[in-house]
């Protein structure tokens, strides 16, 4: 599993954020790892072209018939959450909070992908509108 550990001030089970490289937004309860891979997200809400600020997103790693969580964030005022550190290889499961961000119709969104063994970055953006969203590998 990933060597997880909380980064900054405060409550270690709190969600909140941290400044990380480039004024981006790091999730918090991670720290990077050194070669392990990392992860960004932006959410994008496509029917008012605007970013979804304020979102809570929670990061869980699958280990055998459960999720362990990793890390939580909230989406800045550009709708990112700029890095999860540390990250093995594996299968992620990233969590929306949609519903208490608005959108009734889908209250949580569930993203999950794997992790290689390749130590890149990865970027999963959302896109959400009320009655639909769509997901893809970014930069």
């Amino acid at each position: 599993t990933a060597s997880v550990e909380y980064q900054g001030g405060g409550d270690p089970q709190s969600i909140g954020t941290a400044e990380g490289h480039h004024g981006d937004k790091t999730a918090s309860n991670v720290v990077p790892g050194v070669g392990l891979s990392t992860l960004s997200t932006h959410v994008l809400d496509t029917a008012t072209g605007q970013p979804a600020v304020a979102m809570r997103v929670h990061l869980s790693k699958s280990v055998g018939d459960s999720w362990e969580p990793v890390g939580d964030g909230i989406t800045d005022g550009d709708g990112r959450v700029g890095e999860f550190a540390g990250l093995a290889s594996g299968r992620y499961r990233l969590g929306f909070e949609t519903g208490e961000w608005g959108n009734d119709f889908y209250p949580f969104i569930h993203i999950v992908f794997a992790v290689d063994e390749s130590r890149d970055h990865y970027h999963i953006p959302l896109l959400l509108s009320p009655f639909g969203y769509t997901t893809y590998r970014g930069s």
